[in-house]
């Protein structure tokens, strides 16, 4: 049996509160196809999943962190597939740069 992948990366972001970058993506991500969006604002997590090449209606969970640094912010990014589901490394690494870039997007 194939085993899941689990991805993962931190970006930070010199000034900003996490729930201002938290509240960006759960606008942007919706409109990339990501279902299930929440934000969980006291804990600083956001909360989504995509359906998975391969994976038959399978669903994978994408969950990012907010903490407070300073007077910035950095988000960790995790995104993990489960057994016999795939994703290509090529297209989360993209996937975690555009979230990046639309959560500095000023409103």
């Amino acid at each position: 049996m194939i085993s899941g992948k689990r991805f993962s990366t931190t970006v930070s972001f010199a000034q900003g509160a996490p729930e201002l970058f938290l509240r960006r993506l759960a606008r942007y991500l919706p409109s990339q196809g990501w279902s299930n969006v929440s934000v969980d604002s006291s804990l600083s997590i956001l909360s989504a999943e995509t359906g998975v090449a391969m994976g038959k209606g399978a669903k994978a969970p994408l969950t990012i962190v907010g903490s407070q640094v300073g007077q910035g912010t950095s988000l960790a990014f995790t995104f993990a597939t489960t057994g016999m589901t795939a994703a290509k490394e090529s297209s989360v690494r993209d996937g975690f740069c555009k979230m990046s870039e639309a959560a500095a997007r000023e409103e």
